[in-house]
Parts: structure tokens; C-alpha cells; sequence
């Protein structure tokens, strides 16, 4: 087991250089300075891919009147599904849990 221990580096007069798996000394006069514009930068990046994909492949391929139809039909879909498969519980939840206004109101 000691073989395993971190040895120190044979070109080094000193052991300052072996790692102690601590993070290196910043010097006393260092100042962290947060660069607002970089992140409002990296933000605008992300979100422009976002809206692209989502433009792509997403919302706009849903023409405005027949979204709700849409969304629903979806919906349906997941829900046989889920019972063909034996797991749509939401009912037999909803009817254990709405006599309990306390419960819904938290």
C-alpha cells in the first residue's frame, strides 16, 4: 500500500511541487472579477440554438388554430399508452387526493 502513495518528482529539490490534490494558491493580490457581458453573451448564444431548434422542429410547425387539437391528441395518445402498458394511475390518484383540500392547497 505505500507504493501507492504519490512519490515526490525526482527534478525537484523540494517537495513543492507533488500534488496534495488541493487547489493551486492564487496570489494575494488576485481579484475575481465577473465579466457581465460574457454571460449575457453565452446566454444570447444558447438561446438563439434554442429557438432555432425549437422553430425547426417544434412550434411552428403547428399551425395557431389547431395547437390546442394538437397538444391534445398528444395527450391522448400518451394516456392509451399508458394503459395498454398498465400504468395510468392519475385517476385512482386524483380520487384519493382531492377529497383533501388541505393536501391540494400546500
Amino acid at each position: 500500500m505505500n507504493n501507492l502513495r504519490a512519490s515526490k518528482n525526482p527534478d525537484s529539490d523540494s517537495g513543492a511541487s507533488q500534488k496534495t490534490g488541493r487547489r493551486p494558491t492564487l496570489p494575494i493580490d488576485f481579484e475575481h472579477r465577473m465579466i457581465w457581458w460574457k454571460e449575457v453573451l453565452i446566454f444570447g448564444i444558447f438561446y438563439s440554438v434554442y429557438t432555432v431548434i425549437r422553430n425547426q422542429f417544434g412550434s411552428t410547425l403547428v399551425e395557431g388554430v389547431s395547437v390546442p387539437n394538437h397538444a391534445f391528441t398528444n395527450a391522448m395518445r400518451v394516456i392509451r399508452f399508458e394503459r395498454w402498458i398498465g400504468l395510468y394511475h392519475e385517476e385512482t390518484l386524483q380520487d384519493w387526493v382531492l377529497p383533501h383540500l388541505w393536501l391540494i392547497k400546500q
